[in-house]
């Protein structure tokens, strides 16, 4: 995303949007519980959404989650619920797949709100879908993002006899996130609250960032050549943001095992951002200057 180049005077934002050569880029957000992390991270993906990148988000909480993957994988069915509907075409929620009467996509729940057109755009994000997956992949990712069925066709249930391991699905998702980003629309990933994610998860994330995608024939397409060449390229297009609670991540966490690993690799270029919130002196002086009155000492 070479034409991204908005507010670099802020030294802040400057981090959290400069994207380096091919170097993949991640930027954690640490500071205690209220300090703004969220806000701060959102606030810079709602602004770049404007510019024209895409915003995926997922949230982590201290409960465990039965389903592996479900958090990450939230973000991934929020956003292709959001190609699955128009807000101008769509009218009717349809069954599996289908389009209305004028050809444009129809309504799917999803927390992206847009009042503009997106029917190109899910036609394309259609399109890349079926030429980059075999049915058997969709498949086996749909039943972790439902809401892929709406937007693919003919995705089937998983089979029985399809072994699915973790590099399996390493691979599925990073060509799924290629198939979302372009040049044109970069993608920005934010993972929040890490200090809670659990052991598949963070494996699964950290070959996103890495950008581990072993070969495997039986699950993806080689029928586009052309196709497959140019989601190869798209690693510089996928900014990953993660923020944690720095008090409750100590040397031990695995969090913080998998983040030295990936400030050793050559191709991530890793920033981190600390944020402390407010102290008494900054809050009185704030408010000084809010209410135009002398700094109380």
């Amino acid at each position: 995303a070479n034409r991204v180049g908005i507010i670099r005077s802020d030294p802040l934002f400057s981090g959290l949007i400069s994207l380096v050569g091919n170097r993949k880029e991640l930027v954690m957000v640490s500071g205690h519980s209220g300090s703004g992390k969220s806000r701060f991270v959102r606030l810079g993906g709602t602004l770049l959404e404007k510019r024209g990148w895409r915003f995926l988000k997922c949230k982590f909480d201290r409960v465990a989650h039965p389903e592996p993957l479900s958090i990450l994988a939230y973000a991934f069915d929020d956003c292709f619920g959001s190609f699955a509907s128009c807000p101008i075409h769509g009218v009717n929620i349809m069954d599996n797949h289908q389009n209305n009467s004028n050809g444009h996509l129809a309504p799917y729940p999803s927390s992206s709100v847009s009042s503009e057109c997106n029917c190109s755009e899910s036609h394309t994000i259609r399109k890349r879908l079926e030429s980059t997956f075999l049915p058997e992949g969709l498949g086996i990712l749909a039943k972790h993002i439902p809401s892929l069925r709406l937007v693919a066709k003919n995705v089937p249930p998983p089979s029985d006899n399809t072994i699915v391991n973790e590099s399996i699905m390493h691979t599925l998702f990073g060509k799924l996130i290629q198939v979302l980003s372009s040049k044109q629309t970069p993608v920005l990933f934010f993972i929040d609250d890490l200090q809670w994610v659990d052991p598949l998860s963070l494996e699964l994330l950290a070959a996103l960032i890495k950008g581990a995608r072993p070969d495997l024939l039986p699950l993806s397409s080689t029928a586009n050549k052309k196709q497959n060449d140019e989601l190869s390229e798209v690693d510089a297009n996928v900014m990953f943001v993660g923020s944690y609670r720095d008090n409750e991540v100590d040397d031990d966490h695995p969090l913080t095992k998998v983040l030295h690993k990936l400030h050793s690799e050559s191709s991530v270029n890793v920033t981190n951002i600390s944020l402390s919130g407010f102290t008494i002196d900054t809050l009185n002086e704030m408010l000084s200057e809010s209410l135009h009155i002398p700094v109380r000492r």
